[in-house]
């Protein structure tokens, strides 16, 4: 009864059953037993198959020329599937033995295991391991493959927050690569440095690094190098407002799909969705990051996963999903390698919500997202950092200081784009100085409210679906906008600001001021948040906590907290009573939708 039947011979019926027989044999049986395995393994025509076992029984033989052979072999295959985490153990399976290899063997190992702890988001093992790979490399004067491993390394750092490296490394990659002619290798050295002066806002050198390597890509036929350049271009372009930078992120996104390069399409839904946040763009933001994370979640992309994570953060964060956005916030902050562009969003996006509810921790938070933004020297880091850190202050009467950190972060500004951060950083500064831009002349609601043209401002937040902006460009109107303003803020649990605009409204003449309610509940009887009442619907389709917290890329902790709460508002005493009465009230859907049928 230990064993079962299958096509190809017997297996064990149970895992426990083969460890007990493998712990008592002796270790010279064992040894001897995988050897036979391994030969038998090998011997089969399709090996493809069965490069996992092979690896395994090659390593516990102790031959260490198998490994070597189906190690790499079997890393590259579970690359190809999407299964990074089990590459980089493969890799490094080959790699502990590579002393026995030849250099280039060794640099090989070493890179292949640097991009797969890059894609999987171990950003300082992935720079040690290119470190390795080019001293390897150039030991063997091999200048192209140098080349490849500098540029590497100068991507690492800007992902590690360190631009000053990033800077260096990019410009030595194309030193060492131009003249040894055009290849891949050069186009991917100039797609680099493209996208770093678009990190930078820098369009001119973007643009012509850019350009140059789309056009290298075309002649050389390198579509991995296209779809890279395509999208710091297109990217560039969209944020300028240029509609044909959309159009190049979305070729890049489809090139990079057919192809099945997972940090291509990683990148690509990370541009897009993260332009579309910066242009209160919330439908197109929040499909191309829900379907961006569900990509890189499947394939291991730990370090995609993040990044996009702490966007949505800031994106749920404008929506007025607060719950949602400190889930996300707080995933990433709590991930052990997350890198630091990826920390900067998720710091201020958690900082802020703490901020605007009156939460203690506030300064730690933003204190940290301000020291690697620093590091990171960009614009776009600095400049949400440096808004929090003004409403804070200004919240606090230390209105130098408000003015002091938005004029650190406007100097680092280097494009006339990214108007929509500008504007709000212009306004933070009016809120503190008094004093209008003089080159307020932009139409974005940020522009509005500073020109004191709050009905525009407000509408303009409304039809973005922004209810805390909204409420901040009521706040300078007449009864009724405060009157709204109040409510809006009281409903997202802004404490400081419905403090605000009680006081506003008695300045206009409103004795008694009403208690507002939250907006999250307003539409729910039970007063069920909207978190709340999307788990409901999947508690009624039968799931789990471990299922639920998957599907909405949160902690089973969290989904144990908001199901707690539900149970309290409906006051019951089982997840299924509280089905029953959601059932009962005609709260859910059709029982084919809480089955998730069409």
């Amino acid at each position: 009864g230990l064993l079962r039947s299958e096509p190809l011979g017997v297996a064990f019926r149970h895992e426990l059953a083969r460890m007990a027989v493998v712990e008592a044999l002796p270790a010279s049986r064992v040894r001897d037993d995988h050897r036979l395995v391994l030969r038998a393994l090998a011997a089969r025509p399709d090996r493809s198959r069965v490069l996992a076992r092979l690896v395994h029984h090659a390593d516990a033989a102790g031959d260490v020329a198998a490994v070597l052979e189906y190690a790499p072999a079997a890393g590259r295959q579970a690359a190809a599937l999407g299964a990074h985490r089990q590459a980089v153990q493969h890799f490094q399976r080959a790699l502990g033995l590579a002393d026995a290899a030849t250099p280039d063997v060794r640099a090989e190992l070493h890179e292949a295991v640097a991009y797969e702890h890059y894609l999987t988001g171990d950003t300082e093992a992935a720079r040690a391991a290119r470190r390795a790979a080019l001293d390897e490399w150039r030991r063997e004067g091999r200048h192209r493959d140098a080349g490849r491993n500098i540029r590497w390394l100068s991507r690492l750092a800007w992902f590690a927050g360190d631009r000053a490296e990033a800077d260096a490394r990019a410009a030595d990659a194309i030193a060492t690569l131009e003249p040894l002619g055009d290849d891949a290798e050069l186009g991917m050295a100039y797609s680099n440095r493209a996208q770093l002066a678009m990190l930078a806002d820098d369009r001119d050198v973007c643009l012509a690094f850019g350009e140059r390597a789309i056009a290298l890509a075309r002649r050389v036929d390198a579509v991995d190098v296209l779809s890279h350049a395509l999208n710091n271009v297109g990217t560039l372009r969209f944020l300028s407002g240029d509609a044909a930078g959309r159009v190049q992120l979305e070729e890049s996104l489809r090139l990079a799909l057919a192809h099945d390069l997972h940090e291509h399409v990683a990148r690509a839904y990370t541009n897009l969705s993260s332009g579309a946040v910066e242009s209160h763009m919330y439908p197109d933001a929040q499909r191309w990051l829900d379907d961006g994370i569900a990509y890189c979640v499947s394939r291991d992309l730990d370090a995609w996963t993040h990044y996009m994570r702490g966007w949505r953060a800031r994106l749920l964060l404008e929506m007025g999903l607060w719950p949602s956005a400190a889930d996300d916030a707080e995933a990433v902050l709590s991930a052990p390698r997350s890198a630091a562009v990826s920390r900067i969003s998720a710091l201020v996006a958690l900082g802020t919500i703490r901020l605007r509810r009156g939460d203690p921790g506030t300064q730690v938070l933003l204190d940290q997202a301000l020291a690697l933004a620093r590091k990171a020297d960009e614009f776009q880091r600095l400049a949400p950092v440096a808004q929090a850190l003004a409403e804070w202050h200004w919240m606090a009467g230390r209105r130098d200081a408000a003015v002091a950190t938005i004029d650190e972060a406007l100097a680092h500004r280097r494009a006339d784009f990214r108007t929509i951060q500008r504007d709000a950083l212009y306004f933070w500064r009016w809120k503190a100085s008094g004093v209008v831009p003089p080159d307020l002349t932009a139409a974005t609601p940020w522009a509005q409210m500073t020109r004191g043209e709050w009905r525009s401002a407000a509408a303009a937040w409304h039809a973005h679906g922004a209810p805390y902006e909204r409420a901040l460009a009521l706040l300078d109107g007449d009864r009724q906008a405060v009157q709204t303003a109040f409510d809006l803020f009281h409903g997202l649990g802004a404490g400081p600001a419905a403090d605000w605009a009680r006081q506003r409204l008695r300045q206009l003449g409103v004795v008694q001021v009403p208690r507002g309610k939250r907006a999250s509940t307003l539409s729910h009887p039970a007063g069920l948040t909207a978190r709340e009442s999307e788990i409901l619907a999947r508690l009624a389709q039968g799931l789990k906590n471990p299922q639920i917290a998957d599907q909405l890329f949160v902690s089973p902790k969290t989904i144990e907290h908001h199901v707690s709460s539900i149970l309290a508002k409906l006051d019951v005493a089982t997840r299924d009573d509280a089905v029953a009465t959601a059932r009962r009230q005609g709260w859910l859907a059709d029982r084919r939708q809480e089955r998730g049928e069409k």
